[in-house]
């Protein structure tokens, strides 16, 4: 789009540049007196003068590209103007006080010294009584008294103009480009301006031809984030020319390519991996320096996965191979079955997760699915073709979990192979570690197990060389982590280095309005199609499950194994009944300090949001506000909202303080509240 003061000039403007441009790209012209109207922020913006440029901040979007025009005149009417004498005083008449002025410098930069120049524009108060007026194209405003006119015709733009916005949509081509010097042989320049124009264009082309060499796709943005540059590979990648992404904002690219990452400001992970036109891409960014851009990289998955086997002297895994060992995954997030909100909010959170190489503490009550969930990230993650390896640190000896664990060279000791073995850390190359119970693993492998992920590389058993390894490690417990590290049970260094990505998955009691569906999932994998009663429905959702998800599964398999006809209340396990009796004081009380929890919560992040603080003041603010809690209780509060990665506890004075998901719960819940209320 070309802007300028008055239309006529934006008109002219436009001419100009669809000469050099084409049809193919649309051209639109608006001037600053009619205004402009509405204006995409993927707009490229050509302003006629830095006058014109100031005016625009108020109405264009912050990240539209502006080029101001740099203009200039026709030899054949500087010839005419080189033959007034000399200190001849002459008007430049222009339609306005800022054209005027402008025409003035223009002739002064091309080298116009032997005349007195004099400014004059419609609305001059006073004009000079000279003979000679000179004007680019609008002699009718010459004042009357005027002897004679020299029509300079219109400015027109400079080449070096030509060539930044040709760049700008990547159409610097070897034909536009012979099409602008043909064009500068035409046009005055400014001194030294050919030579800067044809060192330009050299260093272009240069720079272009490295680009494209290059086998990676190459993306640079300026520091607002506005496309600059990308290469012919990164064309590739895109399926589009990179003209059709001049004048947008890389979040406009982002959301036009329906990446589900945001790309800026710049990844600070390092690699991520975004899902690119239905193809995994590992991206990663590189800054400039300060104000001065990022240039990102770009480079499919299975490209990096190979490079990175050839440097790690890792052969392929065929997909039989994996199978028969069992390194593979059965579930995805659409085996997750539930639509409450809490479970909404886990599995958005967990889809985030999947996207990126940090490793993941995954929290929560026995039976509510935590390696269920590990699986699916494993399989909505770039490892997804390679192996899934899962140990239960609780379940093996601790004498053999250190072999398992890093493997082992032959004959390290009594009994172990000739040959040595691989540890699982190396057999999950490439792929994701999944450490269940890790709060069980021995203190005296967690050190070495810190070095792994530190160093990325392991050690076998009786070896004397490191073997580099790049695993994606997800751990999970039952138990509060934050409490076994202050227990000693767990090194706090490796406590952080896991918890990267805290996920708690939510109990079943705290998404009771899953249960109908959970339930006709399990009769569907029984292929048992029976009903059942409401009364029956009533009674588990009153029920606490302590057992979480697996026990509703065992619970429904009961059902179909001993319930003639519709499913009903009196058709349920003993133990269940039973403990459902038992439970029901207890169950009361437990509403009651849910209730508490759900309204205490919400209290606690706002007003963490405001400042760090302690314990024991949050309790006083707490009390004052009419909750009837010690510390103690808010101990526990503030526990659970770390482990939900929404507060951080810090010890002595720092105190307690709010996360950026606990600010994202915090303005989530705000906006609920404003639906409700509307």
């Amino acid at each position: 789009m070309v802007v300028a003061n008055r239309q006529r000039t934006a008109d002219i403007l436009l001419q100009q540049l669809r000469e050099f441009i084409g049809d193919d790209i649309v051209l639109q012209s608006r001037s600053l007196q009619n205004g402009l109207g509405i204006i995409s922020d993927q707009t490229l913006v050509v302003a006629s003068t830095p006058f014109a440029t100031a005016n625009l901040n108020e109405w264009l979007p912050r990240s539209t590209a502006v080029v101001t025009a740099v203009r200039t005149m026709r030899k054949d009417s500087w010839e005419n103007i080189m033959k007034l004498r000399m200190r001849t005083a002459a008007l430049v008449v222009n339609d306005g006080q800022d054209t005027a002025l402008d025409s003035v410098a223009l002739l002064k930069d091309l080298g116009l010294a032997h005349l007195n120049l004099v400014p004059c524009y419609p609305g001059l108060t006073e004009v000079p009584n000279i003979a000679i007026a000179l004007t680019h194209g609008e002699p009718q405003l010459v004042p009357s008294g005027v002897k004679k006119v020299i029509d300079m015709g219109d400015r027109v733009l400079e080449p070096t103009t030509l060539i930044e916005v040709l760049t700008l949509i990547g159409r610097l081509d070897q034909e536009h480009y012979q099409q602008v010097l043909e064009y500068t042989d035409q046009v005055m320049l400014r001194p030294g301006n050919r030579q800067l124009l044809q060192g330009f264009v050299a260093m272009r082309q240069d720079l272009e031809g490295v680009l494209d060499a290059i086998p990676e796709g190459i993306l640079v943005v300026d520091a607002k984030g506005n496309f600059r540059l990308a290469n012919r590979t990164w064309e590739k990648m895109m399926g589009k020319k990179s003209w059709q992404f001049v004048g947008k904002t890389l979040h406009q690219i982002g959301d036009e390519l329906r990446l589900e990452r945001n790309l800026w400001p710049a990844p600070e992970s390092g690699a991520v991996a975004v899902d690119l036109l239905n193809r995994q891409v590992m991206l990663q960014a590189f800054g400039r320096g300060k104000n001065q851009g990022i240039v990102y990289t770009w480079r499919r998955m299975e490209e990096r996965i190979k490079s990175s086997k050839m440097a790690a002297g890792v052969e392929d895994y065929p997909k039989q191979e994996l199978r028969a060992n069992g390194f593979r995954t059965r579930y995805t997030f659409k085996d997750i079955v539930g639509e409450s909100k809490v479970l909404r909010e886990t599995l958005e959170r967990a889809n985030q997760f999947a996207g990126t190489s940090a490793s993941i503490v995954i929290t929560g009550e026995s039976g509510t699915g935590k390696e269920l969930f590990a699986q699916a990230i494993h399989n909505a993650s770039p490892r997804s073709q390679f192996p899934f390896v899962a140990i239960n640190c609780a379940a093996i000896p601790e004498s053999l979990l250190e072999s398992e664990l890093f493997g082992y060279e032959g004959g390290s000791f009594t009994g172990a192979l000739r040959s040595g073995r691989e540890g699982l850390f190396e057999q999950a190359h490439m792929g994701t570690i999944f450490l269940d119970e890790i709060a069980e693993l021995p203190l005296s492998l967690q050190s070495r197990l810190l070095r792994v992920l530190q160093e990325k590389e392991v050690m076998r058993i009786g070896a004397n060389r490191v073997r580099p390894i790049d695993v994606r490690v997800i751990s999970a417990s039952n138990q509060n982590l934050e409490q076994e590290v202050r227990r000693g049970k767990l090194r706090p260094d490796l406590y952080y280095r896991l918890a990267v990505l805290p996920l708690y998955i939510p109990p079943l009691r705290e998404r009771t309005e899953d249960l109908a569906l959970l339930i006709r999932n399990f009769l569907a994998d029984f292929h048992d199609r029976r009903a059942w009663s409401p009364a029956l429905l009533a009674k588990l959702q009153a029920y606490h499950w302590p057992g979480n998800v697996r026990e509703l599964r065992n619970c429904v398999e009961y059902l179909v194994t001993t319930a003639k006809g519709i499913f009903q209340a009196d058709d349920l396990p003993p133990t269940l009944k039973r403990l459902r009796d038992d439970q029901s004081a207890k169950l009361l009380e437990e509403n009651k300090e849910r209730s508490l929890e759900a309204t205490l919560e919400p209290f606690l992040l706002r007003a963490l949001s405001e400042e760090h603080m302690g314990r024991r003041k949050l309790t006083e603010l707490a009390q004052k506000a009419g909750f009837q809690v010690g510390e103690g209780q808010m101990r526990v509060a503030l526990e659970k909202l770390a482990v939900k990665g929404l507060v951080l506890v810090r010890r002595g004075r720092a105190g307690v303080g709010i996360t950026q998901a606990g600010l994202r719960v915090l303005r989530d819940k705000a906006l609920d509240k404003t639906k409700l209320d509307a």
